[in-house]
């Protein structure tokens, strides 16, 4: 058998991750090996068949006999905004007494500890230096973020005003100002001419 005859080879080589030049190699071995061809063949009726598979649908008989062997303080569960609100404070509320449980076990060396009031002003003291530090850290990102804007804001800044004082020297915008006024002008004078026999009825 050729050295590169295997399952792994041919899924690899459907899956386009072998190297180009081990592709083109997979691809001249196929043409020439019936076993690697049978392969190709069985993996690319596996593929389509998975790619072109129905949905599985769950019957109503089935569901229905599923919900009801669910408790229906179960199935009626977080179904109201109050239930959702209690269902966060509880998570936050674990979520601090873990903390608080992994604080006083890894800063705890004997039971002694746990009891002395010197031992908990220090963890507390400790808490509070690290939400201090964490706020800070974030003082610091605003700023930098801010600082960061007002360059950017900076930069654009100059950009516009040089860009506007090129438009205003060039020969170019001139024209166009001399255009755009005779146009103004022109329709001015020829609507009033056109409108100031109508005003002359009107009064």
């Amino acid at each position: 058998m050729h050295p590169i005859c295997s399952e792994i080879n041919v899924i690899l080589y459907i899956e386009h991750e072998l190297p180009e030049s081990e592709m083109l190699r997979m691809e001249q071995h196929i043409a020439h090996c019936p076993t690697c061809r049978g392969l190709l063949q069985e993996h690319r009726l596996i593929r389509n068949a998975l790619q072109h598979a129905c949905d599985v649908r769950m019957s109503e008989d089935l569901l229905s006999h599923v919900m009801a062997e669910i408790p229906i303080p179960l199935r009626n569960f977080l179904t109201t905004s109050r239930e959702r609100i209690v269902a966060v404070a509880a998570t936050i509320a674990f979520a601090l007494v873990g903390l608080m449980s992994y604080i006083v076990g890894a800063q705890a060396r004997t039971v002694a500890d746990i009891v002395s009031l010197k031992w908990w002003n220090g963890v507390l003291l400790n808490i509070f230096s690290v939400v201090i530090d964490g706020f800070m850290f974030v003082l610091h990102l605003v700023r930098i973020l801010g600082s960061v804007g007002l360059f950017f804001v900076e930069g654009l800044t100059f950009i516009l005003k040089n860009l506007g004082q090129a438009l205003v020297l060039s020969p170019q915008v001139h024209v166009l100002f001399a255009v755009l006024a005779v146009f103004f002008v022109t329709t001015f004078f020829l609507a009033s001419r056109i409108f100031q026999p109508h005003f002359r009825k009107l009064n």
